[in-house]
C-alpha cells in the first residue's frame, strides 16, 4: 500500500507521521511525503505543521524552492501566535526576503515570539536592541535578552554575550562572566568562542592562566578553521607554550596560517626561511613572504581604518 495521508487521520497523528518522514524515524527519509502529511494536518489547523511547510518552501525541501509559498504559510501560523513562525516570519520581515523590508514589523513579531519564551526570538529582539532597530538601542535589554536566550544554548546568543561582557566600551566589563558563556558555546563547537576561550586561558583573563588549556583550545578553534587560531597555535608550538616545543610543526602551521592570508605568518615565513628555523633555508621564499609583509604594512600605515 502506497503510504500517504488518509481522510480519517486526525491532524496530530499526521503531523507526527510527517515528522517521521522527515527525520527518517523508523522509515526512509522522504520530504515531499513528509511535505503531504504536514499539508493535511495544517489544513485541519495544525499551526506547526503550517510553519513546518513553510520552512520547507523556504528551503526547497521536498517541494520546488518558493519565498511566496513559505511567507504564506508562515503568516498563517505565526497569525495563530506560534512563536517559531513569528520568528521566522519577523526575519523574513527584517531581511526583506520574499517581503518589502519591515523593520518595525520585524521587531513587533520578535517581541511576540521572545516574550513566548523562543529562544531564537529572544537572541533576535537581543540583537535589535543592540543594534537600535526600531527602538532605542540599549545593551542592557540586548543583554538581558541574549542571556535568556543563551540560558536556552542559543549558540550565537552565548558568543554575543561573551563579546559584549568581554568589553569595557557599552556595559561594564565582566571577564569571569564573559568567559563562561565564552565556554558554552566553545563546547557546542563554535570556533569563534573556542578562540576567545583559549586567549583568555593563554593571558589569565576572567580564568586562571593555563598554557595547556589555552593550546587544547586554540587546536580545536583551529581544527574547525579559524585563521587566528592556527597562527596562535603556530606561536605556541614555536615557543614551547602548553605543548612541546617543534619548529617544524610551528613552521607548518604558519605556512598553513599564512597561504590562508594571515598578514603576521607572513613575517613569521619570512623569518623561519631566512634562518632556516623548522624548514631548510631559502633565500627566495624568505624575500617573497617579506615582501608581502612589507606590502601589507605600507598599506595598514596608510589606511589604519
Amino acid at each position: 500500500m502506497t503510504p500517504g495521508p488518509s481522510d480519517d487521520m486526525d491532524m496530530d497523528s499526521l503531523f507526527e507521521l510527517g515528522n517521521r518522514y522527515y527525520n527518517g524515524d523508523g522509515v526512509e527519509v522522504d520530504p515531499g511525503l513528509a511535505l503531504q502529511y504536514y499539508r493535511k494536518a495544517a489544513e485541519l489547523g495544525h499551526t506547526i505543521a503550517m510553519n513546518d511547510i513553510g520552512y520547507m518552501y523556504k528551503e526547497g525541501e521536498g517541494v520546488e524552492q518558493s519565498i511566496d509559498e513559505a511567507i504564506k504559510w508562515y503568516t498563517m501560523s505565526a497569525d495563530q501566535g506560534y512563536a517559531v513562525a513569528e520568528f521566522n516570519l519577523g526575519l523574513c520581515y527584517l531581511n526583506g526576503d520574499g517581503v518589502k523590508q519591515d523593520p518595525k514589523k520585524a521587531l513587533e513579531l520578535m517581541r511576540s515570539s521572545a516574550e513566548k519564551g523562543y529562544s531564537y526570538g529572544q537572541y533576535g529582539l537581543g540583537h535589535l536592541y543592540e543594534y537600535g532597530v526600531e527602538l532605542e538601542e540599549s545593551y542592557d535589554e540586548a543583554i538581558r535578552w541574549y542571556r535568556l536566550a543563551a540560558e536556552q544554548g542559543v549558540v550565537d546568543a552565548q558568543k554575543r554575550l561573551g563579546n559584549l561582557l568581554d568589553s569595557d566600551v557599552f556595559v561594564e566589563k565582566d571577564s569571569e562572566e564573559a568567559f563562561k558563556w565564552y565556554m558554552m558555546a566553545a563546547e557546542q563547537g563554535d570556533s569563534d568562542s573556542q578562540f576567545s576561550v583559549a586567549h583568555m586561558f593563554s593571558v589569565g583573563e576572567g580564568v586562571d592562566q593555563s598554557h595547556s588549556e589555552s593550546f587544547r583550545w586554540f587546536e580545536r578553534s583551529a581544527e574547525n578553521g579559524s585563521l587566528s587560531a592556527t597562527y596562535r597555535l603556530a606561536c605556541c608550538y614555536r615557543d614551547g607554550l602548553g605543548v612541546e616545543q617543534s619548529y617544524s610543526r610551528s613552521f607548518e602551521l604558519f605556512l598553513d596560517a599564512g597561504e590562508r592570508g594571515h598578514n603576521l605568518a607572513w613575517k613569521e615565513l619570512a623569518h623561519m626561511y631566512a634562518e632556516g628555523i623548522g624548514v631548510e633555508s631559502d633565500e627566495k621564499e624568505a624575500e617573497k613572504w617579506d615582501a608581502k609583509y612589507r606590502e601589507w604594512k605600507e598599506y595598514d600605515e596608510l589606511y589604519p581604518f
